[in-house]
């Protein structure tokens, strides 16, 4: 179904900020994870975060890399929508609050997750 936009909503009630800001983390987490499959693979870098070292030890490097994105990227969606559903419950949010919610709640693990695979890009190229 073709949604008309106004003021930056979908007619739909769903709001571009939540599916932009999805795929801004997605992409980051999964530019993280390339980054890091290539820096265990290609190099002699070691992972350096002791809980995906363990899962990646438990699993192997490909399924525990692809695991551990995956869940971070469910919490980041989970624990931000999941507060613009309590605001909305709690209060009568102004659409440019619940923008800002998701802007701050997509926003900082996509940029986080840019700067950890920048990191690790400029390993690999001192490698």
């Amino acid at each position: 179904m073709a949604s008309a936009t106004r003021s930056g909503l979908r007619l739909d009630g769903r709001p571009r900020a939540a599916s932009v800001g999805v795929i801004a983390v997605v992409a980051t987490k999964a530019l993280d994870v390339l980054t890091t499959l290539v820096g265990l693979h290609a190099t002699q870098l070691v992972e350096a975060n002791p809980v995906v070292l363990h899962v990646v030890a438990s699993v192997g490097t490909v399924p525990g890399l692809l695991a551990i994105g995956a869940l971070t990227v469910l919490a980041v969606v989970a624990l931000v929508e999941a507060t613009v559903y309590a605001l909305s419950l709690r209060f009568d949010p102004s659409p440019m609050g619940v923008l800002a919610v998701r802007v701050v709640g997509y926003g900082i693990p996509a940029v986080f997750n840019a700067l950890v695979a920048t990191h690790n890009a400029l390993l690999i190229g001192m490698a």
